[in-house]
């Protein structure tokens, strides 16, 4: 074989090979790209069903192709972030991002990965006592929900959502089934006198309907760190309505301004969800003396 034909043949190995690297380089970018944007449509979704005037509401988002979401909860600064990284089901193989989008004001419970073409959600506002944000609820529209036994008022709010993979009697046979009376063969039990929820074997402490929607459709762990955020910006709130407190207190004398230093104290104490057994009860009391007031905090 010459010289130039060998010659011919390494350059145009060189060439093919920078071709294909270049190629995959660009469809890496892509993929980073579309999930980056996927990510970002995601949060104008979220947008618009947080500013949802109904008590709950919900919507269906659909994919052209199968769709990876995770969802990354941090809770180690200020506020925490709430991530979603997405990722498509492309020539046989998902795709990898390392990319996600996060936001310092968003809670989104759910399993940690969800996968399908269509998800659905429904957001709830979250008042511990005043409002403090509004929680999202993402599920696979391929994973049904049955309510057993729930109470009335329970049964009433989901059937007023009327999400279609929810359902409050005549389980479908594949739903996963939440058990309000410790029924056997249940995969969630909920205490709902005790503000308690069995998840995966695990006991997640709920304070209003908010939190307890949230502990049956995210992961435990998840379910903790979006909690931790949420007592983190309870905090914050409660040091404006402090201030607020003695902005007006030459105007009248806010009753709820007493109780705000020992809810603070014990938002600084918070670890886990068992502490809110302990916090609701304060919650309780300073909502109480704050509606009877002459002059509201809020």
């Amino acid at each position: 074989m010459s010289f130039s034909w060998i010659f011919g043949l390494i350059v145009g190995g060189i060439i093919l090979f920078g071709a294909i690297y270049a190629l995959t380089q660009f469809t890496g970018t892509a993929q980073l790209k579309q999930s980056a944007t996927t990510g970002t449509e995601l949060g104008a979704i979220f947008d618009r069903l947080e500013s949802a005037q109904e008590s709950a509401s919900s919507v269906q988002i659909d994919f052209p192709i199968d769709t990876r979401i995770k969802n990354e909860c941090e809770n180690f600064t200020q506020l925490g972030t709430q991530g979603i990284a997405v990722e498509e089901f492309i020539r046989g193989q998902w795709s990898k991002s390392n990319l996600n989008v996060e936001w310092k004001n968003k809670y989104i419970f759910s399993k940690t990965i969800l996968e399908g073409k269509t998800f659905i959600a429904f957001s709830k506002s979250f008042n511990f006592p005043f409002e403090v944000g509004s929680l999202i609820y993402l599920t696979s529209a391929e994973e049904n929900f049955c309510f057993v036994d729930a109470p009335s008022k329970i049964k009433r709010e989901i059937n007023d959502i009327n999400q279609v993979n929810l359902f409050t009697s005549e389980c479908p046979q594949d739903s996963t089934k939440i058990c309000f009376n410790n029924e056997q063969d249940c995969d969630i039990n909920v205490n709902y006198n005790q503000g308690e929820v069995i998840n995966q074997e695990k006991v997640l402490t709920f304070d209003t309907e908010a939190l307890m929607y949230a502990a049956i459709f995210s992961d435990p762990q998840n379910y903790e760190c979006q909690v931790s955020r949420l007592m983190d910006r309870t905090k914050l709130l409660v040091q404006l309505y402090k201030d607020k407190s003695v902005f007006i207190i030459n105007k009248c004398e806010p009753r709820a301004a007493s109780e705000l230093t020992n809810f603070e104290s014990q938002l600084n104490n918070y670890k886990r969800s068992s502490d809110l057994n302990l916090i609701g009860y304060t919650k309780d009391t300073l909502d109480s003396m704050n509606r009877y007031a002459g002059c509201r905090l809020w």
